[in-house]
């Protein structure tokens, strides 16, 4: 599996020194290989706050920090977590009342979600293998 991007939300990024370099959706579109329309998305569920801004035009402005960020929603994405999984994951890290405590929740409640899922896609597995054989004789 390709994973394009370090998970990095173990990282302890202080989004109050954030660069004020701004960039509009294309330009965060382009640095990450994502769309324009998957940057929207990521903005709507809250994905990218404290990343993003809108100007008094109306656009989205977004901090240099939101590249690390879109970087972290692909991996968790590649790695077949949903957006909601990864909201709990930014909320945890980013979030305003993040702490320890809420870190280790949120990575324990993950970590249970995808061992089941692994649990789960071993036994789906098993059985196309026994499908696979049936078929092959």
């Amino acid at each position: 599996m390709k994973i394009p991007f370090k998970l990095t939300f173990m990282k302890s990024l202080d989004l109050s020194r954030q660069s004020s370099t701004k960039m509009l959706i294309a330009e965060l579109a382009r640095q990450t290989g994502v769309s324009k329309d998957a940057v929207r998305l990521y903005e709507r569920k809250g994905l990218l706050k404290g990343v993003c801004a809108r100007g008094d035009n109306g656009y989205l402005h977004f901090s240099d920090a939101a590249v690390e960020r879109v970087g972290e929603i692909k991996t968790g994405q590649d790695a077949g977590l949903s957006l909601g999984d990864i909201s709990v994951l930014i909320e945890a890290w980013y979030g305003p009342d993040s702490t320890d405590t809420s870190r280790l929740k949120a990575l324990k409640h993950l970590s249970r979600d995808i061992h089941q899922k692994i649990t789960t896609l071993s036994y789906y597995a098993d059985a196309l293998d026994k499908k696979i054989s049936t078929v092959e004789r």
